[in-house]
């Protein structure tokens, strides 16, 4: 299927689909670049708060194995809510915030994807 599917193609783009690595990197010029990642699994874990931090960890891990300093990031969560509590992800959100607030990065949008009702809650950590 991905062969079928048409890459954009950029001169500044350095890293890519035809790389086969885990981020892209954009040449912004000067030196300076854009490395974009996104990470999406399933738990390993049975403790919420502890996979919130694999996860967190995971995802911010591609940037630093490019030699690249998180600056922002965008959480996303596919949730079940029909099956799990509201505190799972409490405690999975949680786990993210604390990772934020030790690397010193911003988090200005989580994302909730409900496996039920198939919409999007949007939530800006204050």
């Amino acid at each position: 299927m991905q062969t079928q599917l048409k890459h954009f193609v950029d001169p500044h783009l350095l890293v890519g689909n035809d790389t086969a690595d885990d981020a892209a990197v954009y040449d912004l010029g000067n030196g300076t670049a854009i490395i974009s990642t996104t990470d999406f699994f399933m738990p390993i874990v049975d403790d919420p708060f502890d996979f919130g931090r694999i996860a967190a960890t995971n995802a911010i891990s591609d940037i630093f194995a490019m030699g690249g300093k998180p600056i922002m990031a965008i959480a996303i969560l596919g949730f079940p809510i029909n099956k799990l509590p509201a505190e799972v992800a409490q405690k999975l959100w949680m786990a993210d915030d604390l990772l934020v607030i030790k690397q010193g990065f911003l988090l200005p949008v989580d994302i909730l994807l409900t496996h039920r009702n198939r919409f999007l809650v949007w939530r800006s950590p204050e």
